[in-house]
């Protein structure tokens, strides 16, 4: 029996992952994606099935931190959308391309 995100000692050896964000949607800043593709550490790195983990070891690559930010948004409620989604980065669970058009409306207005 296996579980779904179960990964084998063979595809990471190492004692215990390395710091990393996990869930419905993370945002990535510049600074990492600069050093993550830009020095080329993506390109080296190991496979790792789970993209999270993926993710952290670049980021320890890149010796930067994690962190938590209220702007993600793991619930989308319809009866609330626009008060739900003002100043969200990440929405999950928008569903329609109506839901779509309050998200982006709410992203311009809260710059």
């Amino acid at each position: 029996w296996k579980k779904k995100w179960n990964i084998s000692f063979q595809a990471y050896p190492e004692q215990s992952y390395p710091t990393y964000c996990q869930g419905a949607g993370y945002a990535l800043s510049r600074r990492f994606l600069d050093c993550a593709i830009g020095d080329g550490h993506a390109a080296m790195i190991r496979y790792m099935p789970n993209e999270d983990v993926a993710v952290g070891m670049l980021a320890e690559r890149c010796n930067m931190k994690a962190s938590s930010d209220n702007r993600v948004s793991i619930r989308f409620d319809k009866k609330n959308a626009i008060g739900n989604m003002y100043g969200n980065v990440v929405q999950h669970y928008v569903t329609t391309s109506d839901e779509m058009h309050i998200f982006h409306m709410n992203m311009r207005n809260s710059q």
